[in-house]
């Protein structure tokens, strides 16, 4: 027969050896954290993530030229984007619908005057600059007042 204590001492011993080896992986995270993070601002830390782009057009609306303390709204067809733009952008009044659903464009006449729209990668609502206006995928528009804008792909304007 074995004896109790060689049948703790084996269970202990391989406990040891996994808790070892967990151990070992997170110091090396530890390590390569401090490495990626320690001594940046807020700001520089999260440039050096990997949501870095997302963050720097969050930054960019973030840092533009606008009344704060209105209602920002974030439409996307990509999920992750406008909950993560949503992210960064708080503490503002920041709206981004749904989780993973599509979002619904609201009505030109739900947005209020100073109302802040941002439209990132979003099919049903398109800023047309020459007019000054919100046109939505079935024509219906909206004046607004450009803030920021980079293509046919990015625009922050502000409802009028």
């Amino acid at each position: 027969p074995v004896a109790a204590w060689a049948i703790a001492a084996l269970f202990l011993a391989g406990w040891l050896l996994v808790d070892l080896r967990w151990q070992t992986i997170l110091w090396r995270q530890h390590a390569a954290t401090v490495a990626q993070f320690a001594g940046k601002s807020l700001d520089e830390q999260y440039m050096a993530d990997a949501d870095a782009p997302i963050f720097d057009v969050a930054r960019k609306i973030r840092d533009a030229k606008r009344l704060h303390g209105g209602r920002i709204l974030v439409l996307s067809d990509s999920p992750h984007l406008r909950t993560r733009v949503g992210w960064f952008l708080y503490p503002e009044n920041v709206f981004y619908g749904p989780r993973g659903r599509d979002p619904i464009p609201p009505a030109p006449d739900r947005l209020r005057a100073g109302d802040q729209v941002v439209l990132l990668l979003f099919r049903g609502i398109r800023w047309d600059a020459t007019r000054g206006v919100l046109v939505w995928a079935d024509g219906r528009t909206r004046a607004a007042r450009e803030i920021l804008s980079d293509g046919p792909d990015f625009a922050m304007v502000e409802i009028l």
